[in-house]
């Protein structure tokens, strides 16, 4: 019950905490079957999150069994269709005969024909790049053919998530959806050696989940990449409504432009990274390092005077939402210090934090009308989105009078980058 009650609220605010979610692919996931969905790991709890939000079947999916700690605890993540699965690393071999039991509640809920979500890598990390995947997956599916024998199937959905920047606010993400993958064709295989079969199967999910995955092979690549789709989405398109869209051209892109620098040679990276550092040397100087897009052309009169005219609903909109916003910003900063983290848990106190604001005003009262409590988070709304814009345009009005000379150097080095970049 609480799993529905809080949906709407957390899929409320991922709308307010990405910039833009790009979905690709929904249609893949079977309608009516049992299906898993098995998915990359680069933030803490950000990818069941969305995707139990932005799909209409229910989902459940396996967390870390180290935080189902306390009954309180336990019926809590339970109701919000939690499952524990127990590491050594975690809590040592004591727990781990209890991952028996999720491994049966897996098989029950896919005979139901309910979706379960596993995070395939078995851990996280906070990279671009596509890691050696555990082999639980292929045994939860092949164990529920052995449980439930008179189901038709099971269906592994390979889902590649990728962040523009994972740790932040208000950056972005990509979900692709892969063909289903229909375990009982593996299943002679596994009657014939187990092993075989769950390794084959393993592979196939990994061959299927690597095209939906922004994957930079050499870490010692990754600033340069990162530089890459800063310039190239500095030079794209992109609206801010829809804030949910099924456009997968930019997904598509910036894995393009991955997989070109992956299979460079060591001497035209090395030149590329040369080019690369004094594009956004020049950047820096400008004081557009910061900035993701930024319009060359085209005027800003009417968005100038959209900005006169919103500033008094913006500070009315930013004074109001500022309190639980700082408390989020505050705890996560203060209390965080793995990145993998920062961005789950910032959305977590996030949430909390406005729903016990608004509490508060309701019980305080202060004169408020009830209509009041809804415009709060409605202006709260309408400055972010004023300081997207605001940041956008400001961008664009430094790229404009800059001086002839820095602006010249700035787009014969960008011209140098696009000519070497090949898509």
């Amino acid at each position: 019950m609480l799993y529905y009650i809080l949906r709407p609220i957390i899929r409320f605010a991922l709308k307010i905490f990405f910039r833009k979610i790009y979905l690709s692919n929904l249609q893949n996931i079977p309608a009516g079957k049992p299906v898993i969905l098995a998915a990359n790991h680069p933030t803490a709890f950000l990818e069941p999150c969305i995707l139990a939000c932005f799909q209409s079947r229910g989902l459940y999916y396996l967390v870390r069994g180290d935080i189902f700690v306390r009954k309180f605890y336990i019926r809590l993540l339970r109701s919000l269709h939690m499952l524990p699965v127990y590491r050594k690393k975690d809590r040592g071999y004591k727990f781990i005969k209890q991952n028996y039991s999720t491994f049966s509640t897996c098989h029950q809920t896919l005979a139901q024909k309910r979706m379960v979500m596993i995070l395939a890598e078995g851990s996280c990390e906070h990279e671009k790049r596509l890691r050696p995947l555990m082999k639980g997956t292929a045994r939860i599916a092949f164990g529920t053919l052995e449980e439930y024998p008179d189901i038709e199937d099971v269906y592994i959905v390979p889902v590649g998530v990728n962040y523009t920047y994972a740790e932040r606010f208000r950056s972005e993400v990509y979900i692709d959806f892969g063909e289903p993958i229909p375990v009982r064709s593996f299943e002679k295989i596994y009657q014939e050696n187990p092993n075989q079969g769950i390794n084959d199967l393993t592979d196939s999910i990994r061959e299927n989940l690597l095209p939906r995955v922004i994957h930079i092979e050499q870490a010692e690549d990754n600033e340069l990449v990162e530089n890459l789709f800063r310039f190239d989405r500095s030079r794209q398109k992109n609206n801010i409504l829809p804030i949910v869209s099924n456009d997968k051209k930019t997904l598509q892109r910036e894995k393009r432009l991955a997989d070109w620098v992956n299979q460079l040679s060591s001497e035209k990276k090395k030149m590329l990274k040369e080019k690369t550092a004094i594009y956004v040397d020049l950047l820096k100087k400008s004081g557009l390092d910061h900035c993701t897009r930024f319009e060359k052309s085209g005027s800003s009169i009417m968005l100038g005077l959209f900005f006169v005219i919103g500033f008094p609903f913006f500070l009315g909109g930013f004074i109001l939402g500022y309190p639980p916003m700082f408390l989020a910003a505050f705890v996560t900063h203060k209390r965080v210090k793995d990145i993998t983290f920062r961005s789950s848990i910032l959305m977590a106190v996030g949430v909390a934090a406005w729903i016990i604001y608004l509490l508060i005003l309701l019980m305080v009262g202060l004169g408020f009308k009830l209509y009041f409590l809804f415009l709060v988070p409605i202006i709260g709304l309408f400055a972010l989105f004023y300081m997207d814009l605001f940041d956008s345009w400001k961008c664009t009005w430094k790229y404009k009078r800059m001086p002839l000379k820095e602006k010249r150097a700035l787009e014969e080095a960008g011209e140098t980058l696009e000519a070497m970049i090949k898509l």
